[in-house]
Formats: C-alpha cells, structure tokens, sequence
C-alpha cells in the first residue's frame, strides 16, 4: 500500500503541511476494500493531535477524510506527524506509514 499527503487547505499559501491547514490522503492499497488513515502528531514527544478515517465508498463519514492540523492541546506551533494505512477493523496490520513534519 501507499499513503501521499494531500493539503486541501493550505492557510499559509506555503505549499507544505502548517498548523492550521488542512490535510487529506491518496491511498492506494490491493490488501484490503475498506482501508483507513489515522493520523497522529507530537510535539516534544507529546501525542497533540489524533483522527482517523476510512477511505472507502461506504464510509459513514466522509468529511472526516479531511483532517484540520490543530487541536485543543495543539493550539500553535510546529509538529511531527504520522499517517499509517490499515485495514479497518484491524490496526495491527500496517499496510503503509508517512511522517512529515508540520510547520508553525
């Protein structure tokens, strides 16, 4: 399987990940028809921001593809960020992985 980072929202007009924007994935995987994205980020060691999301049809909420860089515990400042693909259902299967680091 393969991840690649989408920005939807790009606030900064930067062309990278910035806290703040608006991510999304293109994933790509022959293991599995429901496959699902979870995304957590760390500042400092520190679990700041988590969601998840399936990228099939049939998913029930669709919008959730669609992951905003911040959080209560998030509220500036720069991160690192890992996307990992699994089969819904089962997170102990890791069909692909992507970290990328969020700007301020």
């Amino acid at each position: 399987g393969s991840l690649a980072l989408v920005i939807v929202n790009d606030a900064t007009g930067n062309g990278a990940p910035t806290w703040g924007d608006t991510v999304t994935f293109n994933v790509s995987t022959s293991a599995t028809t429901e496959p699902t994205v979870s995304l957590s980020c760390s500042q400092n060691g520190r679990v700041v921001y988590g969601a998840s999301a399936g990228f099939y049809a049939s998913y029930p909420w669709p919008w959730a593809k669609d992951m905003e860089l911040w959080s209560g515990a998030w509220t500036s400042g720069a991160a690192s960020c890992t996307a990992t693909l699994f089969p819904n259902g089962d997170r102990g299967t890791v069909l692909a992985s992507l970290t990328f680091p969020v700007g301020e």
